[in-house]
């Protein structure tokens, strides 16, 4: 079961990364676009400002799962390796239930949000707000995918191992 939940965790982390690496590269491009227009040209471009927002907000929806799977988000590890083995697991344990509840509660309250959004649009690009908004439900359900992962595989650590004999 492991082995499966870990596959499915790995390939769902490597396209998170190709979405994240091509929101990023979409960011820049804006970005250089926008410069070089108030600079160079006799005009601004009104669009790039919003496009540069919502690229930056799906940027980091699709990356900060990866980090939470890598264990490479805020920690304080500098405190806890201090610790014993048993009490760091207790900690990680604890951490990893905090993380899967508050980003699932957050999934629910992502899909009304979302849904704020149907009947709206941007001011500059007149694209639906629930394309914006929907960043935040990709995140939410993500960091619950990933958390919970870490859940089971923190759980299944701090398990007495049975010897096949």
């Amino acid at each position: 079961m492991q082995l499966i939940l870990q596959k499915i965790s790995d390939k769902t982390a490597k396209i998170l990364l190709i979405c994240a690496l091509l929101s990023f590269v979409g960011l820049v491009g804006v970005v250089i676009l926008q410069v070089i227009t108030r600079l160079f040209l006799p005009i601004t471009i009104s669009w790039t400002e919003e496009v540069s927002r919502y690229l930056f907000l799906y940027c980091i929806a699709f990356a900060a799962p990866v980090a939470l799977k890598k264990r490479e988000l805020v920690f304080v590890d500098l405190l806890i390796m201090r610790l014993s083995l048993r009490i760091q697991n207790i900690l990680l344990l604890l951490s990893d239930t905090m993380i899967f509840i508050l980003s699932l509660c957050i999934t629910v309250v992502a899909i009304t949000y979302t849904q704020l959004g149907i009947g709206q649009l941007s001011p500059a690009l007149q694209i639906p707000m629930w394309i914006p908004h929907f960043s935040m439900f990709i995140l939410s359900f993500f960091l619950t995918f990933f958390g919970g992962i870490l859940l089971i595989g923190q759980i299944d650590t701090m398990l007495p191992k049975q010897n096949k004999g």
